[in-house]
């Protein structure tokens, strides 16, 4: 080795002895910790985005790493950078996707880093507010599914929320998007359910295009998004009929027209009325009853669908054929509307009268006596009457004869009218059948006692009544002496029902 090369290995020798003459050894290794200087992140930060994180660490000895890490509610994460070689000064931004349905409000962020050496930095800690962005969950149901107009819609509203709820509710859109029904309730806790009632109106269209919006309203002022359900409104509700005319229990007379008048209305509009005359026979408890037609229908169609109309139509008679002819002298008449809307709704109105067949009274005559004959009235023994009952469709026939004598003076113009009845009326009830082909019947009226017997007119009189109720009456005029000149008298036809007076107390019965 020459003298050169070793003058320079005792330089470099004396050199080294001379760095570390301060009692350390170059070769000891570094035992101060590394720091986090700074560990930032905006707050308040909202949920459902990311949050970005900002973090630096020095060193004495080179740094290896550092690690962030989040935790908020139930989720956490970290984050790590890995530092350069020799690098002391290490700076790093991370990411963190925070989560929307979060459980708490308050997130911990911390940070440490580690050096080459080993070291480890104490721990770091921010506090970073989390601004709840998720929306409450919220459901309905309907019952019934297609709630009936004028009817009622129970609307079950259930909401839940990640960090609770205070307000939930309903509103119903019409297809035009005006609000219908609205209504809501304070709500509790993370999830809570109410239910609404809605009146619906009966006057709303039918069909779809209406809208259920339920909602709810979180303790942060988050509203739920819309979440809103098709609703389909039924009309169930049929026309409303109520009769004019005529009158319940009045009758019509066979051949005669009714006038019928009747009010409909409908919450969806009147489409169409039919009016019908049907006769009622047999019994309905029996299973027997049929209807049969005693008009002709009418029916009115309406292109406007109007809710509230009155209509009048006439119903006119049809004549029977000869098998289809009425057996009875009078029938029950139901007038039955049907009216129709515009949904199909369909409502029967009936209104109960009486349809006579026999509005026809009875033919009654005399026999034997003719008008202002001269007649004893001691002589009136045996008075024969003809009986008949031949006119109209249905022929009830004679049930019952009564025979009268009686004078009758004065006015019923100048109320001196006055009537006396000259012996006990006769009444008598011819056996069956009723009588409806002419017959004689004959009856012992007399005799007239000389102190009842009238010096000037007197009167028989004889009343026959059918069936139904139907009468007539024959009246002549006898005389016991000759009448004075000028006597007109009261004619020959009486009307022995307009007559006021009392009759004999009992009335005498013949065959």
């Amino acid at each position: 080795m020459g003298r050169r090369s070793l003058l320079a290995i005792v330089a470099v020798g004396v050199g080294l002895g001379a760095w570390a003459c301060d009692g350390s050894n170059a070769f000891q290794p570094v035992t101060t910790a590394p720091r986090i200087v700074e560990l930032e992140a905006p707050s308040p930060s909202p949920s459902g985005e990311a949050l970005r994180v900002t973090v630096r660490a020095v060193g004495v000895a080179p740094l290896d790493s550092l690690k962030v890490m989040l935790r908020v509610g139930t989720f956490s994460g970290e984050r790590r950078a890995q530092a350069e070689t020799g690098q002391v000064d290490l700076s790093a931004e991370f990411s963190f996707e925070i989560p929307l349905q979060v459980t708490d409000t308050l997130a911990t962020l911390s940070a440490l880093t580690v050096d080459r050496e080993g070291n480890v930095s104490p721990l770091v800690e921010r506090r970073v507010r989390i601004l709840d962005a998720a929306p409450p969950q919220v459901t309905a149901t309907v019952t019934p599914a297609s709630p009936e107009l004028g009817g009622e819609a129970r609307i079950h509203v259930a909401a839940t929320d990640n960090m609770g709820l205070q307000r939930l509710g309903v509103r119903v859109l019409s297809p035009d998007s005006v609000v219908l029904f609205a209504d809501s309730i304070d709500a509790s806790g993370r999830s809570d359910a109410a239910s609404f009632i809605w009146s619906v109106p009966e006057t709303l269209p039918p069909g779809g295009g209406y809208v259920l919006v339920p909602f709810a309203l979180d303790l942060d002022g988050n509203r739920s998004i819309l979440d809103t359900q098709a609703l389909a409104l039924v009309d169930a509700l049929p026309p409303v009929i109520a009769f004019l005319a005529p009158a319940s229990g009045s009758f019509v007379v066979a051949g005669d027209s009714v006038l019928v008048t009747v009010r409909v209305g409908d919450n969806n509009g009147v489409e169409r009325v039919r009016i019908q005359g049907l006769a009622i026979q047999g019994d309905s408890e029996l299973g027997t009853e049929v209807r049969v037609p005693r008009f002709g229908s009418r029916e009115a169609e309406f292109l406007t669908l109007p809710r509230d109309t009155t209509i009048s139509r006439y119903l006119v008679y049809t004549p029977p054929s000869e098998e289809g002819r009425p057996q009875v002298a009078s029938e029950t008449l139901g007038i039955v509307v049907t009216a129709w809307d515009a949904s199909g709704q369909e409502s029967t109105g009936e209104r109960l009268m009486q349809l006579r067949h026999d509005v026809n009274p009875p033919q009654v005559t005399i026999l034997d006596y003719s008008q202002d004959q001269l007649v004893e009235p001691a002589s009136i023994d045996t008075v024969r009457v003809r009986v008949s009952d031949l006119q109209g469709l249905v022929q009830t026939g004679v049930r019952f004869v009564t025979l009268e004598a009686q004078q009758i003076t004065g006015s019923a113009l100048d109320g001196t009218l006055s009537v006396q009845a000259l012996a006990a009326p006769v009444n008598f009830f011819p056996q069956d059948p009723p009588v409806i082909q002419p017959r004689t019947l004959a009856g012992v009226l007399g005799p007239i006692s000389a102190s009842s017997a009238p010096r000037g007119a007197y009167y028989l009189i004889a009343t026959a009544q059918d069936t139904i109720g139907n009468m007539a009456a024959d009246t002549v005029r006898l005389f016991w002496e000759p009448p004075p000149s000028g006597v007109g008298g009261f004619g020959a036809a009486l009307d022995p029902w307009g007559r006021s007076g009392s009759a004999p107390s009992q009335p005498r019965s013949f065959r």
